[in-house]
C-alpha cells in the first residue's frame, strides 16, 4: 500500500458480474428451471446423491430444512449465496468482520468456533490475505463436525491441501467439492490433455468418490467477462475524472 501511493498508483478491482457467478449453471436445477450458483450447485450434487459421504451419510433432499450451513465471508458472493439458501429453510450461520447489513433476518453472525462446531455445510467466500491463507487446515477441521461437506469457491490458497487429503482419508470430511485448488496456475485454462501433470495432490484428491472439482470456472459466461471489462473502463474513466472510484482497492 504504501509503495502504491509513493509512485501515484491505484489499484481497482474490476468485478465479476456477481449475479452471473452465483448463478454459474450447475448441472442440476432445483425447482421451476432454477439455475443454482456454484456453491449450491455442488450442494445439489449431494444432495441428489451423484456423489456420496463415504461416512453413507446421505443428506438427502427432504432433510435438506435440517441442515445447517455454514457461510465465511459474506463479501458480495457470500452474500448472493446466503441469499439464495434462505428460500431452502435451512438454518444460516455467518462469521467475518464486519457483518453486511443487507442479511439482517437471513443469517445469524457467530465466531469462527461456532460456526465450526454447529455447521453440516461450510461454504468459503473469503478473500485471499496473509491472515486468512491455510485458514482451513488440520486444526480448524478437527473442530468442525464428523461427515462436514466443506465447499470452496473463492481461492485455493484458502485450505491447507494436506490436511484436507486427510481429512478425506480418514472420513472427517464426508464431503469436498472445489472450483479452486492451491497451484492451479499452469493447469486450470490450459490446454493439458496429453501433458503429465505435477500437481500430485490435484490428481490425488479428484479420484475420490465424495470429491467434486471443476477448473475455476465460475466466472467464466460470457456476461462475466463483459462485465469485468466494462468495471474495468469505468473504474479507469473515474480515476481520470475523479483521482476516485468506487471499485478502487488501494
Amino acid at each position: 500500500m504504501g509503495l502504491t501511493d509513493k509512485i501515484g498508483i491505484a489499484i481497482l478491482c474490476a468485478f465479476v458480474l456477481f449475479s452471473v457467478v452465483r448463478l454459474f449453471a450447475a448441472p442440476l436445477k432445483l425447482a421451476a428451471k432454477v439455475l443454482l450458483n456454484t456453491a449450491l450447485g455442488f450442494l445439489a450434487l449431494f444432495l441428489l446423491g451423484l456423489t456420496e459421504p463415504v461416512t453413507g451419510f446421505s443428506l438427502g433432499l427432504n432433510f435438506f430444512n435440517a441442515l445447517t450451513v455454514g457461510i465465511l465471508g459474506t463479501g458480495k458472493i457470500g452474500a448472493a449465496v446466503i441469499k439464495n439458501l434462505s428460500g431452502f429453510g435451512c438454518r444460516i450461520l455467518a462469521s467475518d468482520i464486519r457483518e453486511n447489513p443487507s442479511l439482517k433476518g437471513l443469517c445469524t453472525y457467530v465466531d469462527n468456533e461456532t460456526l465450526y462446531k454447529e455447521c453440516d455445510i461450510i461454504s468459503l467466500h473469503m478473500p485471499l490475505l496473509d491472515s486468512t491463507r491455510h485458514f482451513v487446515n488440520a486444526e480448524t477441521i478437527a473442530k468442525m463436525k464428523d461427515g462436514v461437506t466443506i465447499i470452496n469457491c473463492a481461492r485455493g490458497e484458502l485450505m491447507n491441501i494436506p490436511d484436507m487429503i486427510r481429512g478425506i482419508e480418514t472420513q472427517k470430511i464426508g464431503a469436498l467439492a472445489l472450483d479452486v485448488f492451491d497451484k492451479e496456475d499452469g493447469i486450470y485454462h490450459e490446454n493439458r490433455r496429453d501433458d503429465i501433470l505435477s500437481n500430485r495432490d490435484m490428481a490425488y484428491l479428484r479420484q475420490f468418490p465424495n470429491v467434486i472439482m471443476t477448473q475455476h470456472m465460475a466466472f467464466y459466461t460470457d456476461a462475466a467477462v463483459q462485465s469485468m471489462v466494462f468495471c474495468g473502463i469505468e473504474g479507469l474513466c473515474d480515476f481520470a475524472k475523479t483521482g476516485h472510484t468506487e471499485t478502487e482497492l488501494v
